[in-house]
């Protein structure tokens, strides 16, 4: 049996004499991260953005785009909208369901409908008023 496998019997026991096991999530103490020191020291630097602030600020630089003949300075994301009502205008479907999509108008945001009246004794009534409109009863 190597040192590794000690058996709580075996004279040889790996626990140390103030009480601390080394079990999974709590390695040996020489091997813990010494106070003031990280474990992952070249790490992220400080300070350094990540890719929707890295985004956010690209789209929001200034371009000079021509609007009916004349230089016009926009942002590049309101060039981007410019360009997708337009391509809506033109007849794209799919930027037609974008730009109904991201101003809020598709059927997943309308007005919830009210419940439906589902009574039963109510709709045989209706049922029995519309076929007495019928000579026949209603019957072909």
């Amino acid at each position: 049996m190597s040192e590794h496998q000690a058996t709580s019997g075996s004279p040889r026991s790996t626990e140390p004499a103030d009480g601390y096991v080394v079990t999974r999530g709590k390695p040996p103490r020489e091997h813990q991260f010494k106070p003031g020191k990280s474990g992952n020291p070249s790490g992220r630097p400080k300070g350094s953005l990540n890719f929707k602030t890295l985004l956010q600020r690209e789209l929001d630089r200034q371009i000079t785009g021509t609007s009916n003949g004349r230089a016009v300075r926009m942002t590049k994301r309101e060039a981007m909208a410019v360009r997708l009502v337009g391509e809506a205008m033109r007849g794209n479907l799919k930027a037609i369901d974008a730009v109904l999509q991201y101003a809020g108008e598709t059927a997943a945001s309308t007005q919830a409908l009210p419940p439906m009246d589902t009574d039963p004794a109510r709709d045989a009534a209706i049922l029995a008023a519309y076929l007495a409109r019928f000579p026949s009863g209603g019957t072909a």
